[in-house]
């Protein structure tokens, strides 16, 4: 599937979640689009390893927790798609299925969501997004149906749009897409929430045992204002970036 047919059925897929379809029509809805061929590629090999034509991100690098100083951070296309360039990276060297990967996490998080929500990750207010929370409380959640699912389908349905904020919960529908582990990485602060981002995301089912490692970044920032974040122990994410293994010394 190319760029252009995963968007269009992104389209079509918040526009079936907009109509606030019960547990079971969602379930069904993302196993029969599942069975579409969406990532072109085989997903068996992922380069971990940081190699001279990648740029790095050096204010990244120094948001980097000090047991995690064996990796370096990739300059990453920061387009609010940032999370999934990033897998594409890893997957191609370029951020050119970025779409395709997230119309595959969303149809996973769909036909699996009755798996996904009994996770305790799930049932917690920091798997998602504020926005899908504002969503959820909207009055046209407030029915039985949607008591415990509302913050989920929102966040779905978030997820449906190109540029849209991916919270936690996207790492889950990664990794299983991926089949595979995912490293997620959040910058030393002072909140023992926040520090239970710094976690490895085990697939669904587990395939392959070669991880790969996101870290919650901030887009343009530098050496110096990341040393400044990280002393005022306060530190919002807006972007993501991919972080390989160090071959070599970087200057």
């Amino acid at each position: 599937m190319d760029s252009n047919s995963a968007k269009q059925l992104l389209i079509e897929t918040k526009k079936f979640l907009s109509e606030l379809p019960n547990l079971n029509e969602i379930i069904l809805y993302g196993q029969k689009h599942k069975r579409i061929q969406i990532l072109p590629y085989d997903l068996s090999y992922i380069d971990i390893y940081m190699s001279e034509d990648i740029i790095v991100d050096k204010g990244a690098s120094a948001l980097l927790p000090d047991k995690f100083k064996h990796y370096v951070c990739a300059d990453t296309t920061g387009d609010g798609n940032c999370l999934y360039n990033a897998v594409s990276c890893f997957l191609i060297k370029e951020d050119l299925l970025a779409v395709q990967l997230r119309l595959s996490v969303v149809l996973e998080l769909m036909a699996y969501a009755n798996e996904y929500i009994k996770l305790e990750v799930f049932e917690k207010d920091y798997a998602y997004s504020d926005q899908a929370f504002l969503n959820a409380n909207n009055k046209k959640y407030q029915q039985i149906e949607y008591r415990n699912i509302a913050p989920y389908v929102a966040e779905i349905m978030n997820m449906c749009q190109l540029g849209a904020w991916s919270s936690l919960g996207a790492f889950y529908g990664l990794a299983s897409i991926l089949e595979r582990p995912i490293q997620s990485i959040y910058p030393s602060v002072n909140s023992s929430l926040l520090r239970g981002f710094t976690r490895i995301i085990k697939p669904r089912q587990e395939k392959y045992n070669v991880m790969i490692t996101i870290l919650w970044s901030k887009i343009g920032i530098n050496e110096k204002e990341a040393k400044k974040l990280l002393s005022m122990n306060y530190f919002r994410p807006n972007h993501f970036v991919d972080c390989y293994l160090k071959v070599f010394d970087f200057i």
